[in-house]
This record gives C-alpha cells, sequence and structure tokens, in this order.
C-alpha cells in the first residue's frame, strides 16, 4: 500500500478490531506490507475501503512452480491508493465534477473524510458528497491545508443593500487576526 500522507492505519485498525495480521512492514515511497497469505492482504484492503476513500488494483505474478506435485508458488500485489486530502483542506474542484455536482464553486473545504469525501462551499454552505470512483475519475489536492491559516474574529457585521453589493465575499464584515485581537483585550 503506497500513499503520500501519513494515515493513523494502527489506531483506525485497532479501533475497528482489526488484528495485526502484517507479517512485516517497511517504509518507501508510501507504506509497504508484507503478509503470509493473499487472503490477509485482502483482508486488510476490503477493511481499508470500508473506512476510507481508496482504489485498489490486484496482481498475481507466478514465482514457482513444481510440475510433478502441480504446486504453483504466486506473489500477489495489492497497489492501494488513498485520497489525498483530508478535514479541513481547501481544494479547488475541476469545473467539469463542480458542475456533475449541482453546480457547487470550485473552492470548497472537506468537511470531512468517510468513505465519501464531504465538501461544503463556503460562501453558499451547499454541501456535497464525492466517492472515491468519482474522484478517481476528476482528481483534485489541497490548495491549502489548516497549519496554512491564521484564524481571524468577526467584530462586528453591516448590512450591505444589493445595488451596493460588490462581487466578493465577505463585505460588511470587519474581522481581525485573533492573535492581534487578543492582545487589544489585555
Amino acid at each position: 500500500m503506497r500513499n503520500h500522507f501519513q494515515f493513523p492505519l494502527r489506531g483506525l485498525s485497532a479501533a475497528h478490531c482489526v488484528t495485526s495480521i502484517h507479517v512485516g512492514c517497511c517504509f518507501s515511497e508510501g507504506l509497504d506490507f508484507f503478509f503470509g497469505t493473499e487472503s490477509n492482504a485482502k483482508k486488510l484492503v476490503d477493511f481499508l475501503q470500508t473506512v476510507i476513500p481508496i482504489r485498489y488494483q490486484h496482481a498475481k505474478k507466478l514465482i514457482s512452480h513444481d510440475m510433478s506435485s502441480n504446486i504453483f508458488n504466486y506473489k500477489y500485489t495489492f497497489s492501494v491508493e488513498v485520497v489525498p486530502v483530508c478535514k479541513d483542506n481547501v481544494v479547488c474542484l475541476p469545473p467539469k465534477l463542480a458542475r456533475s455536482l449541482g453546480g457547487i464553486a470550485q473552492i470548497c473545504v472537506v468537511q470531512k473524510v468517510t468513505t465519501l469525501v464531504h465538501l461544503i462551499d463556503p460562501n453558499t454552505c451547499q454541501a456535497v458528497e464525492i466517492p472515491a470512483n468519482a474522484f478517481f475519475k476528476s482528481p483534485f489536492s489541497a490548495v491549502a491545508v489548516p497549519k496554512h491559516f491564521t484564524e481571524y474574529t468577526v467584530i462586528n457585521i453591516e448590512i450591505i443593500e444589493e445595488n451596493e453589493r460588490r462581487k466578493f465575499a465577505g463585505q460588511g464584515a470587519i474581522s481581525k487576526r485573533v492573535s492581534s485581537f487578543l492582545k487589544t483585550l489585555h
């Protein structure tokens, strides 16, 4: 299994009573798990499908065979790709995907990630759910993550009449950075 971000797999598998079935684990450009049997590897893939949006590929390679006893040894490979977005990421949807989701804005916030990716448009509060197969047909990634955000506190809101309104969000709101706002309170 290879993915491009850390995923709390051990805690999640413990919470869902998945036993420790892997034989070995190593880190390269993701996570590589090694199992004694194909069925144990398939159990992990099935478990991942029940908790996060993924896609996987399965391959089988003949390693050796004994013609006299008709015994074949195969190496099975499951390549798992996890959706690369997390809760509170800001994402930019492809235009075609945004239209197919009911005309939602292209800039959205990831509300949560379950077996679906739950998005919300911060301007209209329109919410949509994207299944894994739809995500992988039109993939997108995060344009901003929470560690890059600055927290603001809204101090005052003024109503702006329709004829005075401009074309961007946030009009009529007076806000300050939380850090500078707290300094003025002390």
